[in-house]
């Protein structure tokens, strides 16, 4: 079965692929991440699957466009109209929830959208890898993408090839990033990272 993955960055990629070929899927990375933040973080993890696939050859869609402004505007006037302000810590569980669907919804319906305009039977998404992401909240999203957009989801928990993407991903010395990709995520990272000084 020809099966569009919606493709978030290499190292993912490295241990999903690998996993439904042996499921007996034939898949085709798609790269659409208008998330990502900022620029030339988009283009490290862009160079990065680049080299994969050099490395790992497949096929391969890419969206070279970054529409990141777009995004962002209607992340805002959609989810959450103070998200400008909603940094360090300020967004609440429920926010930070919407927040994340709307990434996920984003994502997942432009993978419909070309796939069904490519003739592809099915989708996936390679955000299934990782033990970083909301696992249950993505599963629900494409599988409501799924049904609005008639083309499959293909489901398979691929957390437990999390290792194997890491092992692959250093072998073969490519760019693990350490956030989720969003401005946001960045934030909350460094806001963790940073020493806590007393007034």
């Amino acid at each position: 079965m020809r099966l569009l993955l919606h493709t978030c960055c290499a190292p993912c990629l490295s241990g999903s692929r690998p996993a439904l070929e042996e499921e007996g899927f034939e898949p085709t990375a798609f790269f659409y991440n208008p998330n990502i933040h900022p620029y030339s973080e988009w283009e490290k993890r862009l160079q990065t699957l680049e080299r994969y696939l050099y490395l790992r050859p497949m096929e391969a869609m890419i969206e070279r466009d970054y529409p990141l402004w777009g995004f962002m505007r209607e992340l805002s006037a959609t989810v959450c109209p103070d998200a400008t302000l909603a940094l360090g810590g300020m967004m609440t569980p429920e926010e930070r929830k919407k927040r994340c669907a709307f990434c996920y919804r984003k994502r997942m319906e432009a993978t419909v959208m070309t796939a069904s305009e490519k003739g592809f039977e099915a989708f996936s998404t390679t955000l299934l890898l990782s033990v970083h992401q909301d696992h249950e909240l993505l599963r629900d999203v494409c599988r409501a993408v799924s049904e609005e957009g008639g083309i499959e989801f293909i489901y398979s928990d691929l957390r437990k090839h999390w290792n194997d993407s890491k092992r692959e991903s250093s072998e073969l010395r490519l760019y693990r990033q350490n956030y989720c990709g969003c401005i946001f995520s960045e934030h909350e990272r460094l806001s963790q990272e940073r020493p806590q000084t007393s007034a």
